[in-house]
């Protein structure tokens, strides 16, 4: 069983992907969150190619005691250079090894499929994520975006230990089926996005967006109609931060924290400040009256 905090460390805000980032002040931000009593980190190795677990690696290359390392496979940057999808053996086992090599650790907490790969039989697949388990070179195996089906059919072989999905306040679809099963089956619910890309942030402004930004073409954001009806729901958020004296982001992972179907939801961290509000997160509760008025309906 492995010790994994109700918030976890986003390894992807420390990657350079989402913008410029200073590689110092993410090793401080790393061990800021160590005191802050954080105990995960997530990563993978397409984050800045590699960058995001060489930055790890160097953060607790002194403190591996401290942290639970949760990393990846199965993605790799193809033509065009877009993201594409390899979960054949060969690949896992290629993979793991630069990732040990990058965080400078010979086991990896939690190792996780990244994506489905509908050119391999998710079968071959788990096979060769159990027998990492069987060499030492990892401790426990998860999924992430991995649909009910594909979980039912690999739970037979081993025990999924985790299934990373999107979940926040306004995006809730894995309620229906894949949240209740893992809950019946004693699979980790770890849950990314709580901020919906920064919406949820509570200070939203297209005119601070450039062109390029992606979030401005994500289908998480939707359509100009759809982005309206976010913002008339955070209007309503604002409302209880104000009355709990607390951001809206806070409030944004507190809805999260507060439900006992999730085990942990990974919050981006740039900087030490970045961990210290995400942290005050933990001791936020919310009564029922203010969960019902924090219903979204689109």
């Amino acid at each position: 069983m492995l010790n994994i905090s109700k918030i976890g460390f986003g390894g992807l805000t420390i990657s350079g992907v989402w913008g410029p980032t200073d590689d110092q002040t993410s090793i401080q931000a790393i061990h800021k969150a160590i005191e802050e009593k954080i105990t995960w980190i997530d990563t993978s190795p397409i984050y800045g190619l590699g960058h995001s677990e060489n930055i790890i690696g160097e953060a607790l290359k002194e403190k591996r005691d401290q942290m639970l390392i949760a990393t990846k496979c199965g993605l790799f940057l193809g033509k065009d250079r877009k993201a594409e999808k390899n979960l054949k053996p060969e690949f896992i086992f290629q993979d793991i090894e630069q990732s040990l090599h990058r965080l400078k650790v010979s086991e990896i907490d939690l190792y996780q499929c990244h994506w489905p790969d509908p050119t391999t039989p998710v079968e071959e697949t788990w096979e060769a994520m159990r027998e990492l388990v069987k060499q030492g070179k990892v401790r426990e195996i998860g999924v992430c975006n991995f649909d009910i089906e594909l979980v039912k059919r690999i739970h037979k072989i081993h025990p999924v230990y985790s299934l990373q999905i999107p979940y926040n306040i306004i995006r809730k679809e894995h309620e229906i089926d894949l949240i209740p099963y893992c809950q019946q089956n004693n699979i980790h619910v770890l849950t990314y996005s709580p901020l919906h890309l920064g919406l949820l942030a509570g200070n939203y402004d297209p005119s601070r967006l450039s062109p390029e930004d992606r979030r401005l073409k994500a289908k998480e954001w939707g359509s100009e109609e759809s982005i309206t009806l976010y913002l008339a729901f955070i209007e309503k958020m604002k409302i209880v931060a104000k009355a709990k004296n607390i951001s809206v982001a806070q409030l944004a992972l507190a809805w999260i924290l507060n439900n006992p179907a999730i085990t942990s939801v990974i919050a981006g961290m740039r900087t030490p400040l970045h961990v210290s509000q995400n942290a005050a997160a933990f001791d936020i509760e919310l009564s029922d009256s203010e969960k019902a008025f924090l219903t979204f309906n689109e």
